[in-house]
């Protein structure tokens, strides 16, 4: 019973400091000064701002997939990029993801920012601003290159490395993270989904929106496979 008892403690504690950790990365990212490189650029209002830079919120914070339209279950994944577990999940498991149930139409996995540094953010907001079918290439490279970049206090340069191969100038990824109203989506994002599934760590996953088969951290297939099996069978 002792045992059960500080078992308790031990996870609310856990919990805690995730909220914890999550608020505060909350309240870092709303603080830091919008810099591109050296600039630092003022706050714009939004509608000059999509006219100025050709960024169109809506578009760019539409939903990002992998997999069909048609897939009957839907697995919303919250991770950052410059998160070592979202990196690990991302290299392995969802392979195995997309071979055994997003290639065969079940599945589809729809990819929610949900940054915890700077970096990550930055990276965020550029993958949000490339055309909506880059998307998903840009962040599979990120996150198979997470050590060449994301640790690294020159990566915005990496990163206009990385966009630049995708199509995207010097300008437009300027343009892009000077975009005060495309950062603030992001965050009002992060700050709902916090609300609505208690995300505190990275990655997270939630099923068919069932608080029931949520799944934390870099999990194997098998922990997914429960979830699924759940969703599959309630069709």
């Amino acid at each position: 019973m002792k045992k059960d008892k500080l078992g308790s403690k031990r996870g609310f504690i856990l919990i805690l400091i995730g909220a914890i950790l999550v608020a505060g990365s909350l309240f870092y990212l709303l603080q830091q000064p919008k810099a591109v490189g050296e600039d630092t650029v003022q706050a714009p209002v939004v509608e000059e701002e999509q006219a100025n830079t050709g960024i169109d919120i809506e578009a760019a914070m539409a939903p990002r997939y992998l997999g069909p339209e048609s897939a009957l279950v839907r697995i919303e994944e919250f991770a950052s990029l410059s998160c070592g577990h979202c990196a690990q999940f991302h290299n392995t498991t969802l392979k195995q993801l997309e071979e055994k149930y997003i290639s065969t139409g079940q599945v589809r996995v729809q990819f929610t920012d949900f940054p915890l540094n700077r970096p990550a953010l930055d990276a965020s907001m550029t993958a949000r601003c490339l055309p909506a079918d880059q998307y998903v290439p840009f962040v599979t490279q990120l996150f198979a290159e997470q050590e060449s970049w994301a640790f690294d206090q020159g990566y915005l340069s990496k990163l206009r490395t990385y966009a630049e191969s995708y199509g995207m100038d010097g300008e437009a990824f300027k343009a892009c993270l000077a975009s005060d109203a495309l950062r603030q989506a992001i965050i009002d994002r992060m700050q709902a989904a916090q609300k609505q599934w208690e995300v505190n760590s990275t990655p997270t996953f939630v099923i068919n929106n069932d608080k029931d088969t949520i799944v934390v951290g870099a999990q194997p297939l098998e922990a997914f496979e429960p979830g699924l099996q759940k969703a599959l069978t309630a069709q």
